[in-house]
């Protein structure tokens, strides 16, 4: 066998070891998360690691996996022809969704097949960086600790058993660590060792890998030095304190909120599926009264409404005329069973043939059914549409005196600080609605972060909000939406906390106007209503990573259009991401409109968190397409040079080949001439290619001959080195 087969072989051998160390990462994932079909990524990488070992040209290489990557995620998530434009309509609609939730932060928004996306080309990175590691460094020591930790980790903590996955990754990653040694040493002391040789060394180690994996497994060990942890997380996650006090409380909907605060488990369970028309915000019920510590409802709500299903709803009030609405129809189903329905805003009708009753509380506006539970239902409802314009109309609040003084309601226990912050936010605002976007803002304004771990939890006679405003300033949704009311209250401003769902994972489009969602426990939220005398209660959404879902808008036919410009940007602040995106800062405030530059209202959206983890995928990117120069850069050099005429064109295109094959290893030295050296490059290529094109390069140089015509004489000689030494 010679050198160069020899070579191949144990190529192969090595991408082969790899392949089996990624597959042991994919292997957890339908236990930990809810990935289903792993072998379209289990094939990705292999065709991956293929195509290295083939050194496949770069731009078929990227045509590839990027066809692979379509294919799979038209599989998964769409089936429809992968030829058919309405897949690649729903794709791209799909991605510019994704995109506008990624410059937004609302990350948990993903759709699952953009989920797929990031993860192929986590992958793709993943395929390149062990071919780095192992074909080019021929080292491998830390990736497979972080494969050892990786499935110990998951084996401690997850359902996930690792008994056999640990041998597999101990016998690979020790054949590996060996073969790469083997081979570090093989070039620098046995550059021609005889291919006997070299599978007798690698037959001894996997010899030697084998005996010793196996004597490991059948020896005796010692029991479990430490109890198992997770029966201890398990009881420590359900309880309703943890350490220091603080409380450890599972995600998801909960009827006491008296005590609010503290880190909490995310849960990704079902809790019902609903196919709307447009996505929106889920009620549950609202609550009035603020304790210091969190949310009870008032002592005189024991008046109930009966409704029943299949009739006009009427135990809500409803808006205005002034709201435009929309109407609107959806069908749940529930997958954990509650004895209230949950419902959008405006709810007009619950349509259900079961033989229950509706029970309707005014005050938190709660629907429970009786006797028994629906398991599935629908909801006609009304979707609103606010004007901006008939909200700044109102000045101040007003509202009945009984009505006012239940949502307007402070302890006494709220520090002054609170209120001299709320009048500072407030008073230089002319309107009622002013105010409340002055103070929904405030969070954006300063800084304040959005956190589910190290959520503190106030002690003795310490005030919630007055915690979160001025001392931890992060937290979730409970933080900010009560923080926005208290602040809300403490200026006079009647308001009130909402407690549902947000809108759920997107599953699939139904037909052309429905689609399905799934929401869980992790869509869990609470927000904020205000009273808009005229009008009703009025939605607003303070916390951070979250938006309004519904529209707020100027009325144009009362604008100006040519005199009021400039201000069109800041007419609809309740935009969804999309929108936001797409848009972006249309005429920054100023008249000269054609230099707004969309980049720089991406910008100003991103975190630092987001614009470091930019710029470290751009540094990849660079660092990869820097590492890989030689195989792309001579189609540039193609381009720039094969048909050019210009006198320099020959002389440039010869020195850009002396360094192609200086990267290549091919290096002139010092004292040789380039015939000599052109002959040294034939010998090592196989070929006359570089002295007839070196001759021709001499006449233009020493004898002054034309340069064009030689060039054009030489040119495929040149392309020909180039592709040479680019493979």
């Amino acid at each position: 066998m010679s050198q160069e087969q020899l070579k191949s072989f144990t190529t192969l051998l090595l991408y082969g070891l790899v392949f089996l160390l990624l597959w042991e990462w994919l292997r957890p994932l339908k236990d930990v998360t809810d990935t289903e079909r792993i072998t379209v990524f289990v094939v990705f990488i292999a065709v991956g690691l293929l195509l290295s070992f083939l050194q496949i040209r770069l731009w078929l290489t990227v045509l590839i996996k990027s066809t692979i990557i379509l294919f799979s995620i038209n599989i998964l998530y769409f089936q429809l022809p992968f030829f058919k434009k309405e897949w690649w309509g729903l794709f791209f609609e799909e991605l510019q969704i994704n995109v506008a939730y990624l410059f937004s932060q609302n990350w948990l928004s993903f759709t699952p097949s953009f989920r797929s996306l990031l993860f192929f080309i986590l992958l793709w990175l993943l395929t390149y960086l062990m071919h780095y590691w192992v074909m080019i460094q021929k080292r491998i020591l830390f990736f497979y600790i972080m494969t050892v930790i990786y499935i110990t980790v998951l084996d401690t903590f997850t359902p996930y058993s690792a008994t056999t996955s640990i041998i597999r990754v101990v016998m690979v990653g020790f054949l590996l660590l060996g073969l790469l040694h083997f081979e570090r040493t093989k070039q620098v002391e046995f550059p021609r060792l005889s291919f006997e040789k070299n599978m007798t060394w690698i037959l001894s180690l996997a010899v030697l890998v084998a005996m010793s994996a196996t004597l490991g497994f059948y020896s005796p060990k010692l029991k479990p030095q430490w109890p198992d942890p997770v029966p201890y997380l398990k009881l420590f996650g359900q309880s309703d304190t943890g350490v220091m006090g603080q409380l450890v409380q599972k995600v998801g909907y909960g009827v006491n909120d008296s005590r609010l605060g503290g880190p909490f488990i995310e849960d990704s369970t079902v809790v019902f599926s609903a196919k709307v028309e447009q996505s929106h915000y889920w009620r549950v019920e609202s609550k009035d009264v603020y304790t210091g510590k969190g949310w009870e409802t008032s002592e005189d709500d024991g008046v109930r409404f009966v409704q029943q299903p299949n009739q006009a709803f009427t135990a809500f009030e409803k808006w205005s005329n002034k709201v435009k609405v929309t109407d609107k129809q959806a069908t749940v189903t529930m997958n954990i069973v509650y004895p209230h329905i949950t419902y959008p805003v405006q709810l007009t009708q619950v349509i259900s043939d079961e033989p229950v009753e509706l029970i309707v509380n005014p005050v938190t506006e709660r629907v429970v059914t009786s006797p028994g539970s629906l398991q599935s239902y629908q909801v006609e409802y009304q979707l609103p549409s606010f004007i901006i314009d008939d909200l700044q109309a109102i000045q101040d609040p007003v509202m009945e005196l009984e009505a006012y003084e239940r949502y307007t309601q402070l302890p006494n226990s709220v520090p002054e600080r609170v209120r001299n912050l709320a009048f500072e936010i407030t008073s230089n605002k002319p309107n009622l609605y002013d105010k409340v976007k002055a103070v929904e803002g405030y969070f954006v304004a300063n800084d304040f972060k959005y956190e589910t771990k190290e959520v503190a939890v106030p002690t003795g006679r310490q005030d919630y909000v007055d915690q979160f405003l001025f001392e931890t300033k992060q937290g979730y949704c409970d933080n900010f939406s009560t923080a926005m009311i208290v602040l809300l209250r403490s200026a006079g401003i009647p308001s009130r906390w909402v407690k549902g769902y947000t809108e759920g994972e997107f599953i699939e489009r139904y037909d052309d106007a429905t689609s399905t969602y799934d929401i869980t426990n992790n869509n869990a939220h609470s927000w904020v209503e205000v009273y808009f005398e005229g009008i009703g209660w009025v939605p607003f959404e303070p916390t951070r990573g979250f938006s309004n879902p519904f529209d707020f808008s100027y009325d144009l036919n009362n604008i100006d259009i040519e005199a009021s410009a400039p201000m069109i940007p800041g007419m609809n602040t309740e935009r969804d991401p999309m929108q936001e995106f797409m848009e972006g800062d249309i005429g920054g405030g100023s008249d000269n409109s054609g230099e707004s530059n969309w980049f720089t209202s991406i910008v100003d959206k991103l975190s630092w968190e987001g614009f470091f983890l930019i710029a470290g995928s751009l540094a990849l990117m660079s660092l990869i397409l820097f590492r890989t120069r030689r195989r792309w850069i001579f189609i540039v050099w193609l381009l720039m040079y094969k048909y050019s005429k210009k006198e320099t064109s020959f002389f440039n295109a010869y020195n850009i080949l002396l360094n192609q094959l200086k990267l290549y290893g091919l290096s002139k030295r010092e004292g040789q001439t380039l015939r000599e050296y052109a002959i040294f490059v034939d010998q090592s290529l196989g070929t006359t290619k570089m002295s007839e094109l070196t001759s021709n390069y001499e006449r233009a140089l020493y004898r002054n001959d034309q340069s064009v015509p030689l060039w054009k004489q030489s040119v495929n000689a040149w392309q020909y080195i180039l592709r040479k030494t680019a493979s």
